[in-house]
């Protein structure tokens, strides 16, 4: 029995050193590439920006950065790494090594998200495990703590990322595609959906009408003006794990603001912090309705503007000693 378990260590030993042979010369965002190419460009370009907003899909489809950069009366030059499928771990992750590498940005716009389930279907993928650690595996255990499942899900997609279990195919990929031409970045990373995905009018008129219902009752809502509720043991975490964040940010002498969507009643929970909370449907009821939308939670380019431009008002309200009418000396990036 102690010949097996010597056998075992010295496989995993072995393992564990050539993985780390492997993965030596990667970065950090080899996992995904999407937003690989947007922070080569980003970092190339840093010199424009002073401002960075991360998140998935609500960010990159939702932005639009020349708007948002209008409407904060240019105290702002903006650029949009929100990148599709993107979870709060791997956005922490993400942000970590902005900071650790000294981007030139001041400001960080961070869409406040709870840690989410790695599900059956993602399982195994390179993308939902590249960025994760030790520490994550904790904070998916304790919000986790009543879900077996999501447990088990962490702790197997860590282990496969440290001994680069179906990662070496990609890596392979990765290197072998380093030096491909690749799709520039427009708009300072906006992804107008509706354009880019080719969605005919009919696909978008049967996603409204599946979902005018829901949106019809979110139009109406108002939580901000109802009693605040104690948060549950959940959102406790969740709260805990973006103060985590704020407090990292701000080590570095940078600032953070974290984004919420319509209805989203989970920032008043957040205090001692910028939050950017977009209102409930009743303010901006524009966020529900049929001609701005493409589905739930995605608009269109119309809507996206209305977004951007919402989102910088509030921005100022956050910051009432910034210039009022200061002019951007930033080199847009135009659509081409």
């Amino acid at each position: 029995m102690k010949k097996f378990f010597i056998r075992i260590a010295i496989f995993f030993g072995i393992a564990g050193a050539i993985t780390a042979a492997i993965k030596l010369g990667l970065p950090h965002d080899w996992g995904n590439q999407p937003y690989s190419i947007k922070l080569d460009y980003l970092l190339e370009h840093q010199d424009e920006y002073n401002t960075v907003c991360i998140g998935p899909s609500t960010i990159v489809c939702n932005i639009i950065p020349e708007v948002f950069d209008e409407y904060t009366n240019n105290n702002t030059s903006t650029f949009n790494l929100g990148v599709n499928g993107m979870m709060y771990l791997e956005m922490k992750y993400a942000l970590e090594h902005l900071l650790e590498n000294d981007l030139q940005v001041d400001n960080y716009i961070f869409l406040a998200l709870e840690p989410r389930a790695i599900t059956d279907r993602s399982l195994h993928s390179v993308r939902s495990k590249y960025y994760l650690d030790l520490q994550d595996v904790t904070t998916a255990t304790k919000y986790f703590s009543n879900n077996r499942k999501q447990i088990y899900n962490h702790f197997l997609s860590y282990g496969e990322n440290l001994l680069a279990v179906g990662e070496i195919g990609e890596i392979i990929d990765y290197y072998a595609s380093a030096n491909e031409n690749i799709a520039p970045v427009e708009e300072n990373g906006f992804f107008d959906l509706e354009k880019q995905r080719g969605k005919s009018q009919k696909v978008v008129d049967e996603v409204r009408a599946k979902t005018a219902a829901v949106r019809s009752q979110n139009k109406k809502m108002s939580p901000s003006r109802s009693s605040v509720k104690p948060p549950t043991e959940k959102q406790q975490l969740a709260i805990s794990e973006l103060k985590k964040v704020a407090e990292l940010v701000e080590s570095y002498g940078k600032n953070i603001y974290f984004l919420y969507m319509p209805n989203q009643i989970t920032y008043r929970y957040l205090t001692g912090h910028k939050n950017i909370y977009m209102g409930d449907g009743r303010d901006f009821p524009e966020f529900f309705e049929d001609e701005n939308i493409v589905n739930l939670n995605h608009l269109n380019r119309e809507g996206a503007e209305l977004f951007s431009k919402r989102m910088g008002q509030l921005y100022l309200q956050q910051n009432p000693d910034l210039p009022k009418g200061k002019k951007s000396k930033k080199k847009r990036n135009k659509k081409r």
